[in-house]
């Protein structure tokens, strides 16, 4: 049975090729038996009502700078499940 993660990636935070990157962490995280499921963030505090959101998941994985990283925490904390 595959694991379950979640990648929530700012598609506007840094320089690098957010494409490029999710592709290589599907690659890997598929290696490694997760099905992964990818979320590009649209607004702020996307990522935070993301993850406050979520079902079960095995894994989550913030993709962006320390504003995503801070939203997917505070999500994590907003979290009933």
């Amino acid at each position: 049975m595959a694991k379950k993660c979640v990648l929530i990636c700012n598609p506007n935070s840094g320089k690098d090729d957010k494409k490029k990157l999710v592709s290589e962490f599907i690659k890997i995280l598929g290696f490694n038996e997760y099905e992964t499921h990818v979320i590009f963030t649209k607004y702020s505090g996307h990522a935070r009502d993301i993850v406050k959101g979520l079902k079960f998941c095995d894994l989550v994985i913030s993709l962006g700078g320390d504003g995503t990283f801070n939203e997917v925490v505070s999500g994590n904390l907003l979290r009933k499940e």
